[in-house]
């Protein structure tokens, strides 16, 4: 995305946050006047220019509840099953993101306000490790297609299952060589033409060489999916990185989008059993590390570093 598009896409929001103020709650409002704590060493709007401000995850955070109540409705009107089994659940979330503000914030990974605090506090750390470590990262796409999950399954994936594809990634990155710090977050995406969910990481490392790539390679594809005959088959893609702060951003987004497109699954009640599904995993087990508590002092020291300088 351009940085002009960025700037109009900004404006917009904030026409739309204007217009909707009466509607929209206030404790999500008391986020416009939020002063950021100092720890926030890089200015990651100035970093990336396709960050969203908080006008914008405020904004999201009022369409997300008046989706959820509209999916409410529409399931006491008409008792659809698919919704009902969570109305609980969506009732809950919709109270948490409704009543989210900076003396009280939720910290669920579904409300856009708090999962952009969350993003800003772990790419400030990535940021200072990687400028810390003079670049030369490679990012990762790893695709779990024997994975796979139909539209109908998803509703039964649970944090277990999120775990257990987690410990597989680590002892597939152990067996092939990798030997330095690994760090990424988990997502899902929904594909609409086969209605299914993929489970894929977006990760970064400082050192992949080439015997540790092919040998992680060949175990990703040692089990091929039904759904992806007629399909190319790329369990694993690796690049340099060139925009870190961007990528750092990216990476840490562990979002659930329709397959290609940064939108909306459709239909609506998919859209929040996949809101659902983020607020029970919440962003921890997301996340992904692997070599991470051996290097994790290594990640913190660059803010701290940082912070002591500006200290004195």
């Amino acid at each position: 995305m351009s940085m002009k598009s960025t700037v109009q896409r900004a404006v917009t929001s904030e026409i739309k946050l204007r217009q909707l103020k009466n509607h929209i709650s206030k404790d999500n409002l008391r986020w416009l006047k939020y002063k950021w704590l100092p720890e926030y060493l890089y200015n990651i709007e100035e970093e990336c220019h396709d960050f969203e401000t908080i006008e914008q995850a405020v904004l999201e955070s009022y369409k997300r509840q008046q989706l959820l109540k509209k999916q409410l409705s529409k399931c006491d009107q008409q008792g659809r099953k698919c919704l009902k089994r969570f109305k609980q659940q969506a009732s809950d979330l919709l109270f948490i993101l409704q009543y989210c503000s900076p003396e009280a914030p939720c910290n669920s990974h579904s409300c856009p306000i708090c999962a952009r605090e969350s993003r800003r506090k772990l790419s400030n750390m990535l940021i200072g490790f990687g400028r810390q470590s003079g670049g030369g990262f490679k990012a990762m796409t790893v695709i779990y297609y024997n994975e796979i999950i139909r539209s109908q399954e998803f509703f039964e994936m649970v944090a277990e299952d999120v775990v257990r594809i987690k410990d597989k990634l680590r002892k597939q990155l152990s067996r092939s060589g990798y030997d330095d710090v690994v760090f990424g977050g988990f997502e899902v995406c929904y594909d609409r033409e086969l209605k299914i969910w993929i489970p894929h990481f977006h990760l970064f490392t400082l050192v992949s060489d080439k015997r540790s790539e092919r040998k992680l390679r060949y175990m990703l594809n040692t089990k091929r999916n039904s759904f992806f005959v007629d399909r190319k088959h790329v369990p694993l893609k690796i690049e340099e990185v060139f925009d870190f702060p961007c990528w750092a951003t990216y990476t840490m987004k562990s979002d659930f989008f329709p397959k290609g497109l940064k939108g909306r699954i459709s239909p609506p009640k998919l859209y929040i059993l996949g809101l659902i599904k983020r607020h029970e995993y919440g962003l921890k087990l997301m996340q992904f590390g692997f070599k991470v508590g051996r290097n994790y002092s290594v990640l913190k020291r660059g803010v701290a570093d940082r912070l002591s300088i500006e200290n004195e």
